[in-house]
């Protein structure tokens, strides 16, 4: 009994241990900004005039900035995606990023 119940008080300080190094990578959520629907048209247009666009590389720039994966799954696909937002500017404005909109011709 005596070694049953030494097993166990060492099991217990492990669990301690490990809690408390779990309760040390606990990260707090940001507080979430709010994004104007001005702000999500012209992200919008910005990423259709890209794909719709005769430069390659700005249609690739877009999709790289906006999906995360593709899994294809027999005849169907799911597609993960994100919305590409810098922080917050001094406004507390979030503003799109990740390519240069195009130019009017």
């Amino acid at each position: 009994m005596q070694a049953r119940l030494q097993e166990r008080e060492q099991e217990e300080r492990e669990i301690i241990a490990e809690l408390a190094n779990l309760e040390e990578l606990l990260v707090q959520p940001m507080e979430i900004p709010e994004i104007s629907d001005q702000t999500i048209n012209e992200w919008t247009r910005a990423i259709r005039e890209a794909l719709t666009g005769e430069e390659i590389t700005l249609a690739r720039q877009a999709l790289r900035q906006f999906v995360a994966k593709v899994v294809i799954n027999g005849k169907a696909a799911t597609l993960y995606y994100v919305l590409p937002l810098s922080t917050i500017s001094r406004n507390d404005i979030a503003a799109p990023t990740g390519f240069e909109p195009v130019s009017p011709p």
